[in-house]
């Protein structure tokens, strides 16, 4: 995160769930990744809820504790054509899914997600490509264990480090300028609607 977004920040009410949207779910709002993660705790889930169809997201609940909802956002159509090309495709049938539709998909993953949260069975790095990363990341990942990558930033690079580097920048820049745009008053349906997540 850079200078200019903490200073909005310090200025910000940084509960807020427009602002935690904006904080792990930028890429995602700006266009960028068919799908992110949203950790909210379960005092704010109604509200979560309801911005999240005010928005248009589609949502998925992965994970509900006593304190906390972890809720996958995603792109329908976008992260349907992700996990159904052929070498995404492929990753996921190694890993144990065979010819499922998405909301399938999703659900599988979701068990396995909450086996590792309740009973610490091995983590779901598949988990990776229904968060749209590059799949030959996603298979670095799990081909060395979480070791050797070439860099660690929004995930873990096994591969093509400029190109990643360059991603990770414009996630920055997608997070400052949605934050901007809130400071500014708007909301984050007016944000979406207008298609305006931009570079600042």
């Amino acid at each position: 995160m850079n200078r200019q977004a903490l200073g909005i920040l310090q200025k910000s009410d940084i509960n807020s769930l427009e602002i935690q949207l904006a904080l792990q779910c930028a890429p995602f709002i700006g266009r960028l990744k068919p799908s992110n993660l949203f950790i909210t705790g379960n005092r704010n889930l109604d509200g979560a809820v309801r911005l999240f169809e005010q928005a248009g997201f589609s949502y998925f609940v992965m994970l509900k504790t006593k304190l906390k909802t972890v809720f996958l956002l995603y792109d329908e159509g976008a992260l349907g054509e992700y996990v159904s090309d052929g070498k995404a495709a492929f990753l996921l049938r190694k890993t144990g899914y065979y010819n499922l539709g998405l909301k399938e998909l999703l659900k599988k993953c979701r068990l396995r997600y909450r086996q590792y949260a309740s009973e610490g069975e091995g983590f779901p790095h598949e988990l990776g490509i229904f968060l749209g990363y590059p799949i030959e990341d996603v298979a670095g990942f799990i081909e060395n264990g979480g070791k050797n990558c070439l860099y660690a930033g929004y995930w873990k690079v096994y591969a093509d480090l400029p190109a990643k580097l360059s991603v990770f920048k414009s996630y920055e820049n997608a997070q400052l300028a949605l934050l901007k745009m809130l400071w500014e008053g708007r909301s984050i349906r007016e944000i979406i609607c207008s298609g305006q997540v931009t570079e600042p």
